[in-house]
């Protein structure tokens, strides 16, 4: 379940400002934000770069990101938020930013969450290690050795390739029961929110 955020039909980012705008770290992100540095916003009023920012921790931690759902993590991660979000050149997380990443980390942290990451995460693995099987695999049929050793890695090669196959239903499977679950809870915790901001559409370029 996600107090703080949504992510609605069209790809926005929406906010529960009944709930994100009363975090005494969020107002400090807030009031700092005097404007001039995000176009269409030179006197600070609408908070264009408060709301990248908060949309930036969003972008690290909930499930229903891209990068998330590309399997990233880390620096990895964060160039993309900052790119996705088309951040001001130069702009990094500072203290305050930090605060609120732990804060919305740590609640958005349940079994679900978890399970639906580490999920990702595998299926992230599999796809790089079938890569480079297939790699390994046409390197070894481009010339015309049929030695015993070459046949015996191909053979391997292929062998491998199977054993993947064959694991990827089942984790399919459970990351689309993990993702029904995390989509009932969000259902039913919906019901009881109300006062929500799309911030995506004033992003520059998107």
């Amino acid at each position: 379940m996600d107090a703080f955020f949504k992510l609605d039909e069209d790809g926005n980012i929406t906010f529960n400002e009944g709930v994100v705008y009363n975090i005494p770290v969020v107002k400090s992100i807030i009031r700092r934000d005097r404007g001039g540095v995000i176009k269409g916003d030179n006197d600070g009023r609408k908070k264009y770069l408060a709301k990248l920012e908060l949309c930036y921790v969003w972008f690290l931690v909930n499930v229903n990101s891209p990068g998330v759902r590309d399997g990233l993590s880390g620096k990895d991660l964060s160039e993309k938020a900052i790119s996705y979000l088309n951040l001001p050149d130069g702009w990094e997380p500072d203290e305050l930013v930090d605060e609120f990443h732990k804060l919305y980390k740590e609640y958005h942290g349940g079994i679900v969450i978890k399970t639906i990451k580490q999920l990702i995460k595998s299926v992230k693995i599999i796809s790089n290690t079938n890569d480079i099987i297939l790699e390994r695999l046409e390197e070894f049929t481009k010339g015309d050795d049929t030695s015993l050793d070459t046949i015996a890695n191909i053979n391997k090669a292929q062998e491998q390739l199977v054993s993947i196959a064959d694991k990827v239903p089942d984790l399919v499977k459970k990351l689309n029961d993990a993702n029904s679950e995390y989509n009932n809870q969000e259902e039913d915790f919906g019901k009881a929110m109300g006062n929500v901001d799309i911030v995506s559409s004033m992003i520059p370029g998107k």
